[in-house]
């Protein structure tokens, strides 16, 4: 009978122990990377940011198609605009028990940008702009919800205030708050050919400042766009020219439930509507 020599075996056990130890490695090595992105220190699921380039990467390693929460820690000044991309599906919420964190956007740029075939949820945030600071709120030509939080402060006086629903865009005000932004239209969601539905939440102490027969929107401006509200409240609203609560031009208003009072404007203070 043959006998395998010593060094055979002892050279097979030490390629099994080598074999086992890079196995325990490259298995640590996913499992710190997933919790890396997938939770900070807890098992909830919530990956949490305090920073921009935190927020960022949490986006972009997304993977496309599944739905990620992600959970300020802080407030977050952003620098250029936050692009959710094509395929992402993302919620931003506030881990705190005291109130909402803020995002705060760029001079003269948006603080996001959802676009198109992205959906982002807003869930507990503060979308702003620093005192002083120009820029809109968040471009839409995705998906947005608004489901809780505020979008208060963004001043674009050249453009478009708290939300602009452009081309196949689609936001959904479900809750939460919608106040003092400035813009020549539109200023609290100025709908461009998308579409808005309301059934929920408040819009309300925006202004739009622009002089003209196509300026007007203090809460919600709107071009050949669709605009249905069956809930929330449009109150307290400015604008300088047409439709200090809604300015509908050409577009199509399906149904209007929920209130729309104490707006002004210098024609049509609550409802304001241009047709062919």
């Amino acid at each position: 009978m043959a006998v395998t020599p010593k060094s055979n075996v002892s050279r097979r056990r030490l390629l099994i122990v080598v074999s086992v130890i890079l196995a325990v490695v490259v298995l640590v090595s996913v499992l710190f990377v997933y919790r890396s992105l997938v939770a900070d220190n807890s098992d909830d699921g919530l990956i949490r940011v305090k920073s921009a380039s935190e927020l960022r990467d949490a986006i972009n390693n997304a993977p496309v198609g599944v739905h990620v929460d992600i959970a300020f820690t802080a407030d977050i000044s952003l620098g250029p605009e936050l692009t959710i991309p094509a395929g992402a599906d993302v919620t931003l919420t506030s881990d705190s028990k005291t109130g909402f964190f803020s995002l705060v956007g760029w001079d003269g740029q948006s603080v996001i940008h959802v676009t198109n075939g992205a959906k982002l949820t807003l869930d507990g945030i503060i979308v702003t702009h620093e005192a002083g600071a120009t820029g809109s709120g968040i471009a839409v030509g995705g998906i947005l919800v608004m489901v809780d939080g505020k979008i208060t402060g963004n001043s674009y006086p050249e453009g478009l205030g708290g939300v602009y629903v452009y081309t196949g865009g689609v936001f959904e005000l479900v809750g939460g708050v919608i106040s003092d932004n400035l813009a020549e239209r539109g200023a609290g969601v100025y709908v461009d050919s998308g579409t808005f539905k309301m059934s929920g939440g408040e819009i309300s102490a925006n202004t739009a400042i622009g002089p003209g027969w196509n300026n007007g929107g203090g809460g919600v401006g709107m071009w050949k766009g669709y605009f249905e509200m069956t809930g929330g409240v449009i109150t307290n609203n400015t604008a300088q020219q047409y439709g200090g609560g809604v300015y509908n031009m050409y577009g199509t208003i399906g149904r209007l439930g929920g209130e729309i009072y104490g707006n002004t404007a210098g024609e049509g203070n609550d409802i304001h509507e241009l047709t062919e």
